[in-house]
């Protein structure tokens, strides 16, 4: 059965994004507009560290960034926040996430995040101001069956420039889908195992941003990813602690748009008693090099960091209904060129606090 239920997933993927690809195709090519919001930080601190893997992943708030189905299996109340800098020769520019995600139980669940990339202070004739770009994000996913989630986001993109003494607003509206099939094991007693395929499509609608007549296209990006968990629990502080468990997740990119940015990724987290996480991963994607041999044509880089948790649900036998958590990864900042590969580091930390109704 199960092995039925995977062949309908992979079925419905093809035949819902097949369309989305040939219209993506056959629109205008992307060409890095807003590539600082999109590719260049993530806003999840624990995504960044397992290799930028983020579509099989589920019951986080930052899943309307990757794959808005992963908030199905979010139960309850959740509020996450993230905070992310500098940007190479940027130094006081940063990337600030919030979001929330509500349970409304048989009526699926409801998400608001917001993403902001701060350019930093820019003076001209003597007053200082801050380039941004922030994404608004409404964000809707339920579950046709028990194991099998859908989910969509409606974007709002905002971009604010500072130039000649004139602020020049840009607003458009993205549309996003994705899915997420969880596939439950059985195994011998005090064990737990699950597989997650995940699948999503950013920019269904190929957005466009445009200002003074001139319109650049949006990434329209796909994602395919799966991952495999496997939990060990036992008795101790409560009935179903995981004193020990193992994620290894996958994720492959494209962007339907433009032939660049595609690329694979891998990572794997390690947690013990639900509260310290420890995370490894690996990612490569394409990128144009503009025809100059100094420039890299593929981005690679390993990644790391770790994540605390403190499980007061699980431990209190529901008696305290809330968890908290905190992840960090302090990382180089990947170089664009071969000529030089001192970027300096960059550091994303982030925060959840989920309320179990």
């Amino acid at each position: 059965m199960e092995k039925e239920n995977f062949k309908k997933v992979l079925v419905f993927i093809y035949l819902f994004l097949l369309p989305c690809a040939i219209l993506a195709q056959s629109n205008t090519i992307y060409t890095r507009s807003l590539e600082e919001l999109y590719f260049g930080r993530q806003p999840s601190a624990r995504t960044e560290a397992v290799g930028r893997c983020g579509v099989a992943i589920m019951g986080d708030v930052f899943s309307s960034f990757y794959n808005p189905a992963g908030f199905s299996f979010n139960n309850g109340l959740s509020l996450s926040g993230s905070y992310a800098e500098p940007y190479y020769l940027l130094q006081n520019a940063n990337y600030n996430f919030i979001g929330i995600n509500y349970d409304f139980k048989n009526y699926g669940n409801i998400g608001l995040s917001r993403f902001r990339f701060n350019y930093g202070g820019i003076e001209y004739n003597g007053d200082t101001d801050s380039d941004f770009i922030s994404m608004f994000i409404l964000s809707y996913a339920f579950k046709p069956t028990k194991d099998f989630s859908l989910g969509f986001n409606i974007d709002l993109i905002q971009k604010k420039s500072f130039q000649r003494s004139f602020y020049a607003y840009r607003v458009i509206y993205p549309v996003d889908v994705g899915l997420l099939k969880v596939f439950k094991f059985r195994g011998r007693k005090g064990i737990n195992q699950r597989i997650l395929i995940g699948a999503s499509l950013f920019n269904i609608n190929c957005a466009k941003i445009g200002f003074e007549g001139q319109k650049n296209a949006l990434p329209v990006i796909f994602r395919l990813g799966g991952s495999y968990k496997l939990s060990l629990y036992k008795k101790m502080f409560s009935p179903k602690l995981n004193i020990f468990s193992i994620l290894f997740t996958s994720e492959y990119q494209d962007l339907f748009n433009s032939k660049y940015r595609t690329g694979f990724k891998m990572g794997t987290e390690i947690s013990l008693f639900e509260m310290f996480a420890f995370r490894l991963g690996y990612y490569r994607e394409t990128l144009d090099d503009y025809g100059y041999s100094s420039n890299k044509d593929l981005l690679d880089d390993i990644t790391f960091g770790f994540g605390f948790q403190l499980p007061l649900y699980t431990i209190t036998g529901k008696k305290i209904p809330l968890n908290f958590k905190f992840d960090m990864t302090t990382l180089q900042q990947p170089s664009y060129t071969r000529e030089f590969d001192n970027c300096g580091n960059f550091t994303v930390y982030s925060f959840s606090v989920h309320w179990t109704i």
